[in-house]
């Protein structure tokens, strides 16, 4: 192996882990979130809020026509992804009338606009994702393993459909949550749930010379302003659950252990945005 080989490859791989960028627009607030932090909450702000998606790409990795069509954001690029938004890039530029993406980072934005960065605690979004992806492949069947779902399930309970977690006593979910803890590491790695979001919004606030503001959605106070006393998790019994079991715990930790690399870098940004607040 080369080193131009070796070079390729780690270009390809230097966007792994970059969020999607989600920006709300509402009246005179700029909203900006990623996936899985409240994103769906944020876009349905109210009936006249504005919404578009971005994919983040390090330059290094993109193509030519990457390069060439996407805005450029610092080191990055930014390209437009279409799954949710309801307005353009040209129509994203022209209601916070400015020229370049960049121009939200300007102490002149801050002036005509509220700017609030979106966070949230790394250890309940990745717990959150986890039991998401399990229950996705519960119900889906589209684990790929020596086992079929079917017999990953009549291992740990006597149903014969395919359930989500919740529709299984507190031992068996448990279980199968064990299970997937050891199987899911590949899988998880490369989920929205563990995409670098507080690393990222740090690295954005280095550049940001006007006012700004931090919501924590898991801050009860922070969410008061909307009319919400806490984000919404559907999953949260679920996985306190399978957290407050001790008879759990060598899966837990091993779980985490696979995966330190993401949670301490994550967990230390975030409580260094938090300390900005």
């Amino acid at each position: 192996m080369n080193l131009e080989h070796i070079s390729d490859k780690l270009k390809q791989q230097s966007s792994i882990g970059l969020p999607i960028l989600c920006f709300s627009i509402t009246d005179n607030n700029l909203h900006i979130t990623t996936k899985k932090v409240a994103s769906r909450f944020f876009e349905h702000l109210n009936d006249k809020t504005k919404y578009i998606e971005f994919r983040v790409k390090h330059r290094l990795s993109c193509s030519i026509d990457e390069l060439e069509s996407g805005l450029e954001f610092y080191d990055y690029i930014l390209e437009y992804f279409d799954s949710n938004s309801i307005i353009t890039t040209n129509q994203f530029l022209e209601i916070l009338n400015i020229q370049n993406i960049t121009d939200i980072a300007n102490k002149e934005f801050s002036k005509k606009w509220n700017l609030f960065f979106v966070i949230r605690d790394p250890l309940i979004r990745l717990l959150s994702g986890f039991t998401e992806l399990v229950d996705s492949m519960l119900i889906e069947d589209n684990f790929t393993d020596n086992k079929s779902i079917c017999d990953i399930i009549n291992q740990y309970s006597h149903k014969d459909e395919l359930f989500g977690l919740k529709y299984f006593t507190t031992s068996e979910a448990n279980q199968i949550l064990n299970y997937f803890s050891k199987k899911i590491h590949n899988v998880i790695t490369n989920d929205e749930h563990t995409s670098n979001w507080n690393t990222f919004i740090t690295y954005l606030l280095s550049k940001v010379n006007g006012e700004f503001k931090i919501i924590d959605i898991d801050n009860p106070t922070d969410m008061r302003i909307y009319g919400k006393d806490e984000s919404e998790t559907t999953n949260k019994k679920v996985y306190l659950n399978w957290l407050n079991d001790e008879s759990n715990n060598k899966h837990i930790n091993d779980f985490f252990n696979t995966l330190d690399y993401f949670i301490i870098s994550e967990y230390n940004n975030y409580l260094s945005l938090i300390s900005q607040k």
